[in-house]
């Protein structure tokens, strides 16, 4: 139960904050955040603190075009699940009808 605990702990801070969860048509959903270029300690960290409960890829360097930007680019740090069962549990808690919902009754039970 105390895993259960920390578990959901991690992940609800997460999707409270950078993260969440994402879904393609007629695919399982997977968990990723996302830290600025600055932060790799902080994805590297969040990475260490839940990897032994869902199976998630080291934080990636990911540089994107954005013209709109002085530089012309942005660059970060992407963390991503491969599918797992408690995501796809928590899929449609956190994203009833497709979009995010923070579900107080919910994160008082944990």
């Amino acid at each position: 139960m105390e895993e259960n605990k920390a578990y959901y702990s991690r992940i609800c801070g997460k999707l409270l904050g950078d993260g969440c969860i994402t879904k393609q048509a007629n695919r399982k959903p997977r968990f990723q955040f996302i830290h600025r270029i600055e932060d790799l300690g902080w994805s590297a960290y969040c990475y260490e603190q839940l990897k032994d409960f869902v199976p998630l890829s080291p934080p990636a360097y990911k540089k994107c075009i954005d013209a709109r930007l002085a530089k012309g680019f942005s660059e970060c740090y992407v963390v991503q699940s491969r599918t797992h069962e408690r995501i796809t549990d928590l899929y449609p808690i956190w994203y009833p009808d497709g979009k995010e919902r923070v579900l107080f009754h919910f994160l008082n039970d944990i």
